[in-house]
């Protein structure tokens, strides 16, 4: 298992690394966000063939980590020795699970949000109309709305940028980087790769707003408007402020060729 983990360690950062050379800075959104998802799954299948890359790689790092457990348990043997489990395994354990957690805490949030709130057919979707301000956001097919911006009727860019999220299958990818982040939680990577592929989001419903037809600069401003109402739930597709910079440059950025 350690040997499976470390080479998808290893594929994950080498296609990351692709994607932040040559792709992060370019306006090929969508098939950016395809080479993120492509970049996952090989990263999970690629370990369970022999290749001589990862063969030579993780063979010099596992001659560096294998004193390590191999010591582990020993010194766990010595305390109990019905416990098996090396250090490293009952860290790794404890983090996945921590993980886990957390990603069951946010759908639990979902679920409470979509059983307090009355649901009706809006413009496509079926909208939870949430009591406070907060800013739209999608899962799968259900648009969460604020009840002042389902009351006030003028919120076409928003709703807009949110179909595209729920066109384009969004949520699906939102799963599959959080269920990636609890397997391989320990490598920064997966968490680069999980901050790139929600920005290709945003941008990719950002452009789609645009090509509408949409004026930029009165959407510009409703995003900071909008951006300071936000919820911080990790499985939905959201305005995030602290993407918004990076988001309002891609806006004006000359397409690639």
């Amino acid at each position: 298992m350690e040997i499976y983990l470390l080479k998808s360690s290893v594929a994950l950062s080498i296609l990351y690394t692709f994607y932040w050379l040559l792709l992060k800075r370019e306006t090929y959104f969508n098939l950016n966000r395809i080479y993120l998802i492509i970049s996952l799954i090989i990263s999970f299948i690629a370990p369970l063939f022999e290749f001589s890359f990862f063969g030579q790689t993780s063979g010099k790092l596992v001659n560096i980590i294998s004193p390590i457990i191999i010591s582990s348990n020993e010194q766990l043997g010595a305390i109990s020795p019905k416990n098996n489990l090396s250090i490293l395994s009952i860290v790794y354990i404890s983090g996945a699970v921590f993980f886990a957690l957390k990603f069951l805490s946010n759908l639990s949030k979902i679920w409470y949000l979509y059983n307090r709130f009355p649901r009706v057919k809006y413009n496509g979707f079926r909208a939870v109309i949430v009591d406070g301000n907060i800013s739209p956001f999608t899962f799968f097919s259900l648009l969460f709305l604020s009840r002042s911006d389902y009351e006030a009727g003028n919120n076409a860019e928003l709703i807009t940028h949110e179909k595209s999220h729920k066109e384009h299958l969004h949520s699906i990818d939102v799963m599959l980087i959080e269920l990636a982040a609890i397997v391989q939680w320990f490598n920064p990577f997966v968490w680069l790769i999980r901050i790139a592929l929600k920005s290709e989001h945003e941008f990719i419903a950002d452009s789609n707003v645009l090509e509408k037809g949409y004026d930029k600069a009165t959407y510009q401003n409703l995003l900071f408007e909008k951006s300071l109402g936000v919820m911080g739930l990790g499985v939905t597709s959201h305005f995030n402020y602290s993407l918004l910079k990076t988001r309002l440059k891609m806006m004006t950025t000359k397409k690639s060729g």
